[in-house]
């Protein structure tokens, strides 16, 4: 079975017309790269959309991070230079289960997925997140810088509008699903 289309995605749900959609794939076709950064730098979808819409496309959940209620020593259970390179953080622990759960800007790549794995020794549980806040986190976390832009709470609640895998799932999710 195949994936739904990124841009089949947003335009179901209303959230890009098809003029914008075909200016963003001859933008992806003459240099490479993923759509979304295309979407997103063209300013035709924000950032959070972006996160909503791919979540949908990979069936895996979202979740919102903030840095200064990010629990630094569950992060720092996967080296800095893994979470830099594969632009990811751990956000949730379970030590019980010896599970992690990671926010990750592409959840979709098992190399990352593996290394980290193999570095924790731990399972991996991925999310999507949005690069710029996993940016955020990684600084908070690494560097101590708590004056980052990204407003001040880490919000996994069941309310919160970028969790994917709760009863407040975002509108898209509704409107990609009919």
């Amino acid at each position: 079975m195949s994936r739904e289309r990124l841009g089949d995605i947003l335009m179901k749900a209303g959230l890009l017309d098809e003029a914008g959609l075909r200016r963003a794939l001859n933008e992806q076709q003459r240099w490479g790269g993923p759509l979304g950064q295309y979407l997103v730098q063209m300013e035709l979808i924000s950032e959070e959309t972006l996160v909503r819409a791919l979540s949908t496309q990979y069936k895996l959940p979202a979740v919102a991070l903030d840095a200064p209620r990010l629990n630094a020593s569950d992060a720092r259970r996967i080296p800095q230079e893994i979470c830099e390179r594969n632009r990811l953080i751990c956000f949730r622990s379970d030590d019980a289960k010896n599970f992690l759960d990671v926010a990750m800007a592409d959840p979709s790549s098992l190399d990352a997925i593996d290394e980290v794995r193999v570095a924790t020794r731990r399972n991996v549980r991925p999310f999507f997140a949005a690069p710029s806040a996993i940016d955020e986190a990684i600084k908070f976390v690494f560097y101590g810088d708590v004056d980052g832009a990204m407003g001040g709470v880490i919000d996994l609640s069941p309310q919160s509008g970028m969790r994917t895998d709760s009863k407040a799932s975002s509108e898209l999710l509704r409107k990609a699903g009919s």
